[in-house]
Parts: structure tokens; sequence; C-alpha cells
């Protein structure tokens, strides 16, 4: 709005999709279209058994994770918030990238699929105080998740709730709309938790200030693992570097205490 005011120049930044074509209509006004290499993603704190690894270092929440995957329509995500300003990602390497790899498996939209992960994997549906078992729960896969009753969702295995939240609930972290306004990064995490809740994988979308995220997640150096205070957040990264050195510094097993694999990712 400054700008078609003329109270300033220049924008070095994003504008939000929304306003890209009233400015490029606005007379005396250009605008400059680039790809940013970078992605915005979701992450799990693997240090919690229910979406990473057991005292035995076991991948207990593989099933957990790509069933969520498998509910997340990124098509409709680009398509309402940046407006086809974006693509959905295949991976954390662009696809515009010479480095990109076009045969990584793909994960798609099929809620009917991550139900079935579920159940095949032993999760239980919790219909108040009943446990359902596999074969119950592959059943109840239509089942109007969100009764009068209360939710009825799916817990682990064994019984124990998924989330840290209240009853449960699997909290996804978000940044408020003023982190980056032209990625509205508040809008992804409710959607993403409104789509987890449709197959009764019971989330919902915390939003804070952009500090209180890092300091939940765990970036200061000196982090313990009992710092990493989260089930899942959004965020994003602007990528200035070749692969080798950004996939070793987010994923390497060596960063996972006290480096920027905050999610605790190890292999």
């Amino acid at each position: 709005l400054a700008l078609r005011n003329d109270d300033i120049d220049y924008i070095a930044w994003s504008v939000p999709p929304v306003f890209v074509q009233e400015l490029a209509n606005e007379p005396g006004v250009a605008l400059q279209q680039s790809p940013q290499p970078g992605f915005f993603y979701l992450a799990y704190n693997m240090r919690r058994q229910s979406f990473g690894y057991d005292d035995s270092g076991n991948d207990t929440g593989k099933p957990l994770r790509r069933a969520i995957t498998h509910c997340i329509d990124k098509e409709t995500i680009v398509q309402r918030i940046l407006l086809n300003f974006g693509i959905a990602g295949k991976g954390p390497v662009s696809s515009l990238s010479e480095w990109f790899n076009d045969s990584i498996p793909r994960y798609n939209y099929d809620p009917e699929k991550a139900k079935r992960i579920l159940a095949d994997a032993g999760y239980k549906v919790k219909q108040g105080d009943i446990l359902l078992s596999a074969e119950e729960a592959v059943a109840a896969a239509g089942y109007d998740y969100s009764t009068s009753d209360g939710p009825n969702y799916w817990v682990n295995p064994d019984g124990t709730e998924i989330g840290s939240g209240p009853d449960g609930v699997i909290e996804i972290l978000a940044p408020e709309a003023n982190y980056d306004p032209s990625k509205k990064q508040t809008t992804p995490a409710i959607m993403i938790a409104a789509q987890l809740r449709d197959i009764g994988i019971y989330a919902e979308a915390v939003v804070m200030d952009f500090g209180s995220i890092l300091a939940m997640i765990g970036t200061d150096p000196y982090t313990t693992p009992e710092d990493h205070d989260f089930d899942m957040y959004t965020l994003g990264w602007r990528i200035s570097s070749k692969p080798a050195e950004y996939l070793y510094n987010l994923f390497h097993s060596s960063q996972a205490d006290n480096g920027h694999n905050y999610p605790g990712y190890q292999n």
C-alpha cells in the first residue's frame, strides 16, 4: 500500500500473492519474479516415540508420519495460499534445481490410504473410553470423528495418546502471520490440522511468535534433548548453498543435538 501511495520506491521482499495482479495493473509499478529455491515444511519431534524413536532407537513413528503425509493436500495449499505462485514440494531439493532427483518416492494425497496405514500398523481408534482394535478401526475408518460426544481419534498401538497436548491432541506450532505475510505461514498449519482431523488424527494448530517457536524447537546451541518441547511445527528455509551442505546441516545425525537438525532425525 505504501508503494502504491508513493511513500516508498522499492520492496526488497516478496509481496503477498493476493496483491500481485493488482500491482501488475498499477501504473508506474514494475514487478520482478524469480524462483526461490527454499521450501516450507512440516517437522516432527522424533525424540518422542509417537513421532520417531523408542528407547532402543527403533523408528516406531514411521507409520504415523507416512499416514500424515498422505493426509496433506499440498496442491490445494499452493493454490489457496500462494495462488499458484509456488510449487508443491517433492523433497528438500527444489524441482527447479540441477540437483533435483525425480526418482524420489512420492506420497500422494490419499486419506483412505492413511487410514489403512494406521490400521495395518496396529494403531487403534479411541471412542470415548473404548479402544477399537485394528480390524474395528478399519471398519470405523469412515466414522464421523467429530461427534457431539467429543473427538473419536487414533491412538498409538499400545493405547497411549499420540500428542502431548490436552486429551492427546497433536500440537502443530505455527508462526504468526507477521513472520512472513507473503507466505501466510499460519494458514498451512491450520489447513493441515483440519485435514488430519478429517481422518481422526487429533491435531490442532498452535499459533505463536517466531521467537517462541525457535526456543521450543531447540535452536540454542546449548540446548539439551529435554529442551526440544514440541510435537510438530511448520517453518521455512531459504536456501543459499548447494545440497551437500544444507542437507548435511538439516538431516545429518550429528546435527540432531546442537545443530539445525531440530526434528532429531537419526539414520
